[in-house]
C-alpha cells in the first residue's frame, strides 16, 4: 500500500467517525499524525513521495489506531505520545496516563523561557507529563527544575520523558499532594521520585514557580467533551469554583520564591480577574498573556 492510499483511507475513516459520533476530529491532521507515529512518515514525505510504500505491519498499526479513535479514545492515548513545543511527550505508558498537552500551554512555556537565566531554579507544580518544565529546560541552558504531581503514574511518565530528552540530571520528579503533604516553603527532600539522592532548594531558592493546575470548576466536569472526560479527573478538577489550586499555591508557596521571583499560571479563559483578586490578597500584582485565539491564558504574578 502506498502512503497516499493509506492516508486517504485513514482520513476517510476518521471523517466517518466524526459524522457518526460527533467527536471533535480534524481528520486530515490526525491521519498525518498517525502516519508520522505509526509509519515514521511526515506530512512532507507524504506530499513529496505519495507512491512510497508502507509495510503491511505499519498499515495495520495505523488502521488499529483509527479503530481506537472511532471508540472515542483521545489521539494522544491511542499513539502514546503527543507533540508539544517541538518535542514528542509520552502521555500514556501501559495503564499510566497524564493530561494531554494543549497547544495553548505553549504560551506558558514561552513566558517562562523568556524569563529564565542560567543558574535559575524553578518549581513545576502539577507537572503531569512534565511537558511544561521539560520544554522550558530544553530551551534554557543551565537551569534546573523540580516537578511535583499527585498522580504516581504521571510522575513515572514525567521521569521517562526527562530521560528521553536527556534532561533527567536537571529535572527531578516528586510524588505528592501540593494541597496537603508537600511542605512549603522550602520543600526540602533528599531524593526524587526514583530515589536519586538530590536536594531541592530550600530557604526561598526558587526563581519561578510555574503551574498548569486543574482549573475546571467541579460542576462543569460533566459537560466536558467525551474525549476530555477520558483524561485523569485529578488533572482537570479545580474545585467548586475552579480556583482551589491557585488559592492554595499562592498562600502556601509565596514564601518559596526568591526576591524578584514570580508565579506563572495557566488559567481558564474567564479566570483572569479572579486570579488578580487572589494575588492582591497575597500582596502580589500581575499581567496576563493571551493564547492563540485571543483568550486570557497565562497570568504572571510578582510581589507588589
Amino acid at each position: 500500500m502506498t502512503v497516499q492510499t493509506l492516508f486517504v483511507t485513514l482520513r476517510d475513516k476518521l471523517r466517518q467517525a466524526q459524522r457518526q459520533t460527533g467527536l471533535d476530529i480534524d481528520a486530515a491532521a490526525e491521519a498525518d499524525e498517525i502516519l508520522r507515529v505509526c509509519c515514521g512518515l511526515s506530512r512532507q514525505t507524504r506530499l513529496l513521495e505519495p507512491k512510497r510504500c508502507v509495510s503491511s505491519q505499519q498499515a495495520a498499526q495505523a488502521l488499529r489506531a483509527v479503530e481506537l479513535r472511532e471508540r472515542g479514545e483521545p489521539l494522544g492515548y491511542v499513539l502514546g505520545i503527543s507533540p508539544f513545543f517541538g518535542e514528542d511527550f509520552l502521555v500514556r505508558v501501559d495503564k499510566d496516563r497524564t493530561l494531554i498537552p494543549r497547544s495553548d500551554t505553549e504560551i506558558l512555556v514561552q513566558a517562562l523561557i523568556d524569563r529564565l537565566h542560567p543558574g535559575d531554579h524553578f518549581l513545576d507544580l502539577c507537572c503531569g507529563s512534565g511537558c511544561v518544565g521539560l520544554a522550558a529546560l530544553k530551551n534554557s541552558p543551565g537551569t534546573v527544575a523540580f516537578g511535583v504531581d499527585i498522580d504516581a503514574g504521571a510522575c513515572r511518565i514525567a521521569q521517562k520523558n526527562a530521560a528521553r530528552m536527556g534532561l533527567d540530571a536537571r529535572f527531578s520528579v516528586l510524588h505528592g499532594d501540593i494541597l496537603q503533604d508537600i511542605p512549603a516553603p522550602g520543600i526540602h527532600v533528599t531524593s526524587d521520585f526514583l530515589g536519586k539522592e538530590k536536594e531541592m532548594p530550600t530557604d526561598a531558592q526558587y526563581h519561578y514557580i510555574v503551574s498548569n493546575p486543574p482549573y475546571i470548576p467541579t460542576p462543569d466536569l460533566a459537560a466536558l467533551d467525551i474525549q476530555v472526560q477520558k483524561e485523569p479527573r485529578a488533572a482537570l478538577d479545580g474545585g467548586e469554583d475552579g480556583l482551589l489550586f491557585y488559592r492554595t499555591i499562592l498562600r502556601r508557596y509565596r514564601g518559596a520564591l526568591r526576591a524578584g521571583g514570580a508565579f506563572l499560571f495557566e488559567i481558564g479563559f474567564d479566570q483572569r480577574d479572579a486570579l488578580f483578586s487572589l494575588a492582591a490578597l497575597e500582596g502580589m500584582r500581575g499581567m496576563c498573556l493571551k493564547d492563540f485565539a485571543g483568550h486570557d491564558r497565562v497570568v504572571v504574578l510578582h510581589q507588589s
